[in-house]
């Protein structure tokens, strides 16, 4: 998709959705001004960019990938971007480059909140691929309302989340997560890379392992601010 501006509205969803052999479609959007997903649809699911992978057998069958090259990207109500596989493929890349600001904010009335997120959810006991990667690549990246960053598996690895944010990373009541909930597996990475302020109201960093290593959290800054209700944690 290439256009100046792009709105999601109402719960509307661009998909790719593979559930045979091979590699599922990408999904990229080349926007000159803004992208911003907003409202719901009767049901109560967000506006969203979605990929997913169901094929359970062995081979080349990951999830397509999701990159969205923009100045201002903007997730509210509930809105989302996923990638996820429930087969033996891994979960897609989302590559976010925004080279003003991204902003994640807000729950619908059924509590879903703004996510950015990847996930491995077989459990059926066959071969499970991997969540995919999350990398962020903005000035200013707002995360408030419970919105969230996170990559989460049941018997896979996690995924890695990156951001690189010039100016600042402002987390207010919400979250960049990786986690792995069952199995040995280890949870993905977190870097955040030389924003000058890293600002943390409520916030969460977090990356969690149930039998196997939590993720290494890395983070490099001008400033670090943090409330005392704030955490940040890697633990298994």
């Amino acid at each position: 998709v290439e256009t100046k501006n792009l709105f999601l509205n109402d719960g509307t969803q661009i998909a790719s959705v593979s559930q045979g052999p091979g590699k599922g479609g990408d999904v990229s959007l080349h926007v000159a001004e803004s992208v911003r997903f907003s409202g719901n649809n009767p049901e109560g699911d967000g506006s969203s960019i979605v990929t997913r992978t169901l094929n359970p057998y062995p081979g080349e069958n990951k999830a397509g990938d999701v990159l969205i090259d923009t100045k201002y990207l903007s997730l509210h109500d509930g809105a989302w971007i996923g990638t996820y596989t429930a087969g033996s493929g891994n979960g897609g890349k989302i590559d976010i480059r925004a080279s003003e600001s991204v902003e994640l904010s807000g729950r619908n009335d059924l509590g879903r909140y703004s996510i950015i997120s990847s996930g491995s959810t077989r459990d059926d006991g066959g071969p499970a691929g991997d969540a995919g990667t999350i990398s962020v690549t903005t000035k200013r990246l707002s995360i408030s309302e419970d919105g969230a960053i996170s990559t989460e598996a049941l018997h896979a690895g996690g995924g890695q989340v990156e951001i690189n944010a010039d100016e600042y990373l402002r987390v207010s009541g919400g979250g960049i997560t990786t986690s792995v909930t069952a199995g040995g597996e280890n949870a993905g990475n977190i870097r955040i890379a030389d924003p000058e302020f890293i600002i943390l109201n409520r916030g969460r960093i977090i990356s969690n392992a149930y039998q196997g290593d939590g993720g290494n959290i890395d983070m490099t800054a001008d400033h670090f601010v943090e409330s005392s209700d704030s955490v940040v944690d890697a633990s298994s």
